[in-house]
């Protein structure tokens, strides 16, 4: 059989159960910590405790991955993550339960960044180079479903089935991920001078910043990663629970709506070539603009429920489309432009500024909105885009890297 036609074959199917398992448990010992402790701030403990590894090790594993196995790292991953679940299943009456679930969170952070920068970065190598796009729409489709579909039937299993039998549950999900992952095809590049090089955390940086197309995706890519926390994220679950007071279920189902337009944007997206250009960016940064107007009008105009609900999940459906039509391109393009000996560190390098944005951006929204009102923080939030996008409309563009734009050259 053919790699390629292998790899997906058995790639996508493995991902998804690894995920979906992933997702259950993130949602399992959510309800379990509020269930417990009965506080809020046990839950956002959690979710700081997930994502502390994330901003610190991703530079690292970046060198990691591409210095030695992808595919060994990845088995490595998978296996310790089940390693770790059968542990705190076998421990859960040994020790307490509140400290097992943080240092699961800790550790499974961990042990699944090195899965997904293997992943990432090792997708040439386990795809067609004309295929890239189609695969991460399919990466993409798969990760919106599981978020869909794990809370739903995390909702259901937990009314019937113990934590305990959760973390056993997601300790099979990793072992059977693993198990396809052996069999995965993803072929290792090294060049001599690399294997001789010592290892350097600023390789990637050096990287980002010579070429120059990269390091302005880059940045126009973080200011909207920190204008989307402060406009969408937190704003707009505080104006439907609080300001005007349509409970959960309501909240829920607006929030699936962005999940489904991501789906329906990447489905779309795997049938054409679409590279990331800032001509795309600058569509997508008045993309988002309109969204945001959209959702200050409920605010502004007295409206029905049925129509202010309408407003919202109509405009996180299109937040979803938006989304999708960066993340896909900026992936694809990661892996098409970058060398093969450099990718994971600069993978690395990316995730971690955004996982370090992400959060400041959400602090200071939530303070906005505690000073003033949501549509304040809307309003903030848009500022940044709004100025990136009159400098890109006002300032002559063009596509090219450093120089002759053959950066990668200097890397290889």
């Amino acid at each position: 059989m053919n790699s390629y036609l292998k790899n997906k074959l058995i790639y996508f199917p493995g991902i998804f159960i690894s995920l979906l398992g992933s997702v259950l448990f993130s949602f399992a010992t959510g309800m379990y910590l509020l269930d417990v402790t009965h506080q809020g701030t046990s839950y956002a403990f959690n979710i700081i405790l997930y994502t502390i590894p994330v901003v610190v090790l991703s530079p690292i594993f970046g060198i990691f991955v591409d210095r030695y196995s992808k595919k060994k790292l990845i088995i490595l991953g998978d296996l310790l993550n089940a390693l770790l679940m059968f542990g705190i299943f076998y421990m859960w009456n040994y020790i307490d339960s509140i400290t097992l679930i943080y240092t699961g969170t800790v550790l499974t952070s961990i042990f699944s960044l090195l899965v997904s920068i293997g992943f990432e970065s090792g997708k040439p190598q386990m795809f067609e180079k004309d295929w890239l796009v189609k695969a991460n729409s399919l990466s993409s489709i798969i990760s919106s479903g599981s978020r869909i579909a794990g809370p739903f039937l995390g909702g259901l299993i937990y009314a019937f089935i113990d934590i305990r039998s959760f973390v056993l549950f997601n300790g099979i999900s990793f072992l059977f991920s693993m198990i396809t992952e052996i069999f995965l095809s993803i072929e290792e590049v090294k060049t001599e001078t690399e294997k001789k090089e010592k290892m350097s955390l600023t390789k990637g940086f050096r990287y980002m910043m010579l070429d120059k197309k990269l390091k302005k995706y880059v940045v126009l890519l973080v200011i909207l990663n920190f204008s989307f926390p402060m406009a969408i994220i937190v704003p707009i679950p505080y104006l439907i629970t609080n300001y005007f007071q349509y409970g959960s279920k309501v909240l829920g189902g607006i929030q699936s709506m962005f999940s489904i337009g991501l789906i329906i944007v990447a489905m779309i997206m795997g049938k054409f070539n679409l590279k990331l250009t800032l001509k795309l960016i600058k569509v997508l940064f008045i993309g988002f603009i309109g969204v945001n107007i959209l959702f200050l009008i409920p605010i502004s105009v007295s409206l029905e429920q049925m129509g202010t609900t309408t407003i919202y999940a109509i405009g996180m459906f299109l937040t979803g489309g938006v989304i999708a039509l960066v993340d896909i391109p900026l992936l694809t393009y990661f892996q098409q432009e970058i060398p093969d000996n450099i990718r994971g560190q600069v993978i690395g390098l990316f995730i971690g500024i955004i996982k370090t944005i992400m959060p400041i951006a959400l602090l200071l929204s939530g303070k906005i909105i505690d000073m003033s009102t949501p549509s304040y923080s809307i309003i903030l939030g848009v500022i940044p885009i709004a100025v990136s996008l009159v400098f890109l409309l006002l300032t002559p563009q063009k596509e090219i890297g450093i120089e002759e734009g053959n950066v990668g050259a200097i890397f290889k």
